[in-house]
């Protein structure tokens, strides 16, 4: 898919009468700039999960990370 494609598919998401889904286009400008930034995983993982929290009604978040055969929880964000 091409930038002119990505685009037009954003500005429909966009301009969608159901204003719950709606993209906050400015927020995620943000946080595409904020992520691109980083380059350490374990400060990636964190902001993502921080980003995740911010953006959406969830109240919890965890990050789960699968190498080889064994699963470990990489970040955790509020209270469990």
């Amino acid at each position: 898919m091409d930038s002119s494609e990505r685009a037009k598919n954003l500005k429909a998401i966009n301009n969608t009468s159901d204003p719950s889904s709606q993209i906050d286009m400015h927020n995620l400008l943000k946080a595409s700039h904020k992520l691109s930034a980083i380059t350490d995983i374990d400060q990636l993982l964190t902001v993502m999960t921080e980003l995740i929290m911010k953006n959406s009604p969830a109240d919890k978040a965890v990050i789960l990370l699968k190498n080889n055969d064994n699963w470990s929880v990489q970040v955790l964000d509020g209270v469990f």
